[in-house]
């Protein structure tokens, strides 16, 4: 073992995040990207199958699981009540 050198701070895993990559997690997820559009449709496909209310979007429940699943999501809608 050589002194002085921490093998496991080489790897990947045990890295800081660059400044790039935490400015790229703090930035929402474009609407038009394909994950957002894939997040879009099963919440479509949720409300649907399970007969939900639209406004299920708003309710603090979802808002926690959405944001806890993928944080850079962001509902782009406001329902009109």
């Amino acid at each position: 073992m050589l002194l002085g050198k921490n093998p496991a701070a080489a790897t990947p895993s045990n890295s800081q995040p660059t400044l790039l990559q935490l400015a790229e997690r703090s930035k929402g997820l474009d609407i038009n990207s394909s994950k957002a559009q894939a997040i879009h449709a099963k919440i479509g496909e949720m409300i649907a199958i399970d007969y939900q209310p639209f406004s299920i979007v708003e309710d603090q429940g979802f808002i926690n699981l959405m944001s806890h699943l993928e944080p850079r999501f962001t509902m782009q809608i406001k329902l009109e009540h």
